[in-house]
């Protein structure tokens, strides 16, 4: 029997959801030991934890530093130099995890295990490497020599990895792995109008603002707010729901984000690219804001581009979103683009090309 390391990293929800579902799709086949790894969690490496934390309050604090180093490091000395240090700086953990499961293959979500595992196979390690890159757009850290198959969200990430020299049959353009529940979703229509707001699973995404700015707007309408295990944002945001006009549902981590989507008139959040790709599968039309500077702001651009979204930075959110309630028609081809845009069957087909190349 194969052994399988899907390796995440729990800096918010995204990348272990996406884990989740391709694991989901690979039990399917018999003859895999698929076993899921948080390569940021605690128990695996404190030096990995440590990290993860810095980065949080790093967000909270001074995002502005973050987005510097993300550009810095896209491409040329800054890129290499960014790749060299992940690799090296969590190679140790990593060694300690390959040393324990003696895996087959490594299947990553995030770029830092990525980096760490590459950086095991250079020292003589000896098992498939797999990268599912969990954003819209390509960046350098995401790219190793010792990446045996590439994974990407659109084809242009894909023509951007053979510029890079990638051949094309070490990648597939099967999009972002999201849970099985999005695969045949239908439309509900509501009344009033259902806003759901989302701040991924750290409930970030300037939340109360949101609630602040559209308890401004002139129609009623039907609110739920998704805060995932950001408890105190939970118990602030009840408390506000008893004196508003609105009807305001708030929710903590939940495993009905499909059916909250299928219904949602429209859906506020930061652009996470799996929040963004759920989105995309239940046709639901985005208002962007506050994206994590970086791989968010590049999320945000490419929705608002092909037409799924609307992100303005300088904009108020209850605006943007009374704007749209005001215009049917613009909601609808909204909802038509995300549908085009939409991938729901992406974990299903990385698992097969995973299945053939590893041997299952």
């Amino acid at each position: 029997m194969k052994k399988i390391l899907i390796m995440t990293a729990s800096v918010g929800s995204g990348h272990t959801k996406a884990a989740q579902a391709v694991k989901e799709e690979l039990q399917k086949y018999s003859t895999a030991d698929i076993v899921t790894v948080d390569f940021m969690a605690r128990e695996t490496s404190a030096l990995n934890w440590s990290l993860k934390m810095l980065y949080l309050k790093m967000l909270a604090v001074v995002p502005n530093i973050y987005d510097i180093f993300y550009k810095a490091s896209a491409g040329g000395a800054g890129g290499a130099f960014g790749q060299h240090l992940v690799g090296s700086f969590m190679y140790a953990s990593m060694k300690k995890i390959i040393a324990e499961h003696k895996p087959d293959a490594i299947v990553c979500t995030h770029p830092f295990p990525a980096g760490a595992a590459s950086k095991a196979k250079e020292q003589g390690a000896k098992f498939f490497l797999a990268t599912i890159m969990t954003d819209y757009s390509l960046h350098k850290l995401w790219v190793y020599k010792g990446t045996d198959f590439y994974f990407t969200a659109t084809e242009k990430m894909r023509d951007e990895l053979k510029a890079l020299g990638l051949e094309k049959n070490k990648s597939a353009s099967c999009g972002i792995p999201i849970t099985a529940a999005f695969a045949h979703l239908v439309r509900r229509r509501e009344t009033p109008p259902n806003i759901l707001i989302m701040g991924g699973g750290l409930g970030l995404g300037g939340i109360k603002n949101t609630m602040h700015s559209l308890a401004k707007t002139k129609r009623n309408l039907k609110i739920t707010v998704v805060v995932g295990k950001n408890e105190k944002l939970k118990e602030e945001l009840k408390n506000a729901a008893q004196t508003s006009r609105h009807e305001i549902e708030v929710l903590g981590y939940t495993d009905k984000i499909a059916e909250l989507m299928s219904s949602a008139t429209v859906v506020v959040t930061k652009p996470g690219a799996l929040t963004v790709s759920e989105a995309f599968a239940a046709g639901a039309p985005l208002v962007l804001h506050e994206p994590i500077p970086g791989p968010e702001t590049d999320n945000a651009r490419y929705a608002s581009r092909c037409g799924a979204a609307v992100w303005d930075k300088r904009a108020d959110v209850g605006e943007l979103v009374e704007g749209l309630m005001d215009d049917p028609a613009k909601l609808a081809a909204m909802e038509k683009a995300a549908r085009a845009l939409s991938r729901p069957q992406a974990a299903k087909d990385i698992a097969a090309i995973l299945a053939e190349k590893i041997g299952l």
